[in-house]
């Protein structure tokens, strides 16, 4: 049986797959959408989104994504345009400012803070972050803390009335009107645990989201509060964003929609039900929605329907070929995972019914399909459907499975490898030698079982009963993922991947280096390689 599969440690399948020299038989592909969303940013036509991986944006609605990280080493928490500089904050050093579209970035003088909020009035920024208000005069070339008032310097959010400032903190709302020089308190109506999270105006209306009580309206510039939590699910909530006199707040992962300045709430029940949802943007009428690792979702007509505009940085731990069309199998990262399948070599994704829990390795045997998902899990339909295996009873977290005639093997987390002769009924272990081994992957070359394990490889010829150590030649043993074919085997590791042509006891490298290979298929003369950074393919097994 041609064992056609990938399975990862860690893969981001990065939006742009960027290209990294000497790779020039490598050509990239594309993956899954999603990935998690930090901040949402409607600038004119562009749109702007900060991820776990990077700072991105996109000139027509999500159909490409353009990667704008270059000088930015920080998570971005949010964005902020004064004419041609952009501000972005970053989630532990301050503040970076770029005069390019992006291109580059600039530290300013901010340091060693998250910064959570930028606001701009007459001719000043602010910036909220976790030491306290800062403001600049000269567009970011310097800043200054104001914080004269404030009891709290936490500070989690950040907006303006006019020329009427509200900084939201641990200890409640506090207002200046005098451009930060000093601050009031502004908490009449707002509970004794007072945490703001988050801010929105529209008009004069101000919101405030509470880290437990739920949201808040003041229609008088903050100097009284009124609970707005009636049809809410719940009195945590994350994001609020505000238009005219409609309210979206992602409230307990949900979103809901407020037509009348908060009074009553509706759970949007639609594409987005799914998903986890912490962060939602307005810019004028279209609604902008993310979090929870699936990426970016718009809606133009109110929150009642939503596309997705995804980028492409989904958490990849495995990929198959089965019936004609390719599987990934996903990491739970962000509530996010499962299995996804393509028609198209790659260039559309669906999920199947099981889009939870991280996968970690695809194989088949006959008319069934296996997979590791929480456990061992089957599928009789190319992956479309899966039910669980609930027959291994020693509590494991299961990283690896191959199987060789009617011998099933799995790799596990710190247990070694069990085995099964009977469909998987029935397990019994194989780690003689190897009992608390972590291990990533296992193949199959000839009669040798291969063991890819956090450190080197081990190779058995009696069927895991024992085993002896097969990484000669590797300068990297951090070993993450094992493809066998043409009597060869393939073994992707942390820095690079690597050859054998003798049964796995000597290995050479191959032309992907410095970069981490955590899966690897081979089809019909064609390697296929998922990396740190996105998908690579070679016509020519990779070697230079």
């Amino acid at each position: 049986m041609k064992r056609t599969i990938l399975k990862l440690l860690a893969v981001y399948l990065v939006f742009c797959f960027p290209s990294f020299e000497g790779f020039s038989q490598w050509e990239q592909t594309r993956g899954p959408c999603g990935g998690g969303v930090a901040c949402i940013y409607p600038d004119a036509d562009n749109l702007w989104t900060g991820t776990g991986h990077g700072l991105l944006f996109t000139p027509d609605h999500g159909a490409t994504w353009i990667n704008r990280s270059q000088g930015l080493p920080q998570y971005t928490r949010c964005l902020l345009r004064n004419g041609n500089t952009l501000f972005a904050g970053t989630s532990s050093n301050g503040v970076y400012i770029s005069s390019d579209e992006g291109s580059t970035w600039e530290w300013t003088s901010i340091n060693s803070a998250a910064v959570y909020a930028l606001v701009k009035i007459e001719g000043y920024i602010f910036a909220a972050t976790s030491i306290g208000v800062f403001r600049s005069f000269n567009n970011g070339g310097n800043w200054v803390p104001v914080n004269s008032g404030l009891t709290n310097t936490t500070i989690l959010a950040m907006v303006n009335i006019g020329t009427d400032l509200f900084a939201g903190c641990w200890d409640g709302v506090f207002r200046s009107t005098d451009n930060g020089n000093t601050w009031t308190p502004a908490n009449n109506g707002l509970p004794a645990s007072k945490v703001i999270v988050s801010m929105a105006t529209a008009g004069n209306y101000l919101y405030v989201v509470t880290g437990s009580s739920g949201v808040f309206a003041s229609s008088d510039n903050g100097n009284n509060w009124v609970s707005v939590n009636q049809g809410l699910s719940g009195l945590y909530s994350s994001d609020i964003c505000a238009h005219d006199s409609t309210v979206f707040v992602a409230s307990v992962g949900k979103l809901f929609r407020s037509s009348h300045y908060g009074t009553g709430w509706e759970l949007l029940v639609n594409d987005l039900a799914t998903f986890y949802t912490e962060h939602v943007e307005m810019s004028g009428d279209t609604v902008y929605a993310g979090g929870g690792g699936h990426g970016l979702f718009e809606s133009d007509d109110n929150g009642d329907s939503w596309w997705a505009i995804g980028f492409v940085e989904t958490y990849v731990q495995c990929l198959a070929q089965r019936g004609g069309h390719i599987l990934a199998g996903l990491f739970n990262n962000y509530e996010n995972g499962g299995v996804f399948l393509s028609f198209d070599e790659g260039m559309n994704w669906e999920s199947s019914n099981y889009n939870r829990g991280s996968v970690y390795a695809f194989d088949s045997c006959g008319s069934l399909m296996y997979a590791t998902l929480f456990g061992v899990s089957v599928s009789s339909d190319d992956g479309s459907t899966w039910e669980p295996l609930t027959t291994l009873s020693v509590n494991v977290e299961v990283r690896s499975l191959v199987i060789n005639g009617n011998d099933i093997y799995i790799g596990t987390y710190g247990r070694g490898v069990y085995r099964s002769s009977d469909q998987g009924a029935t397990w019994n272990p194989a780690n003689t030698g190897m009992e608390y081994e972590v291990v990533n992957d296992l193949a199959f070359s000839g009669n040798n079982l291969v063991a890819a394990l956090g450190w080197g490889i081990k190779i058995s010829s009696d069927n895991g009963y024992s085993w002896q150590d097969a990484d000669s030649g590797m300068s990297d043993r951090s070993v993450r993922t094992l493809t066998v074919a043409d009597n060869r085997i393939f073994a992707g590791t942390h820095n690079g991947l690597f050859i054998s042509y003798d049964n796995g006891f000597n290995w050479t490298a191959s032309g992907l280096e410095i970069i981490g290979v955590n899966s690897i298929v081979y089809d019909q003369g064609i390697l296929y390689a998922a990396t740190d950074a996105g998908v690579y393919i070679s016509g020519n097994e990779g070697i230079v």
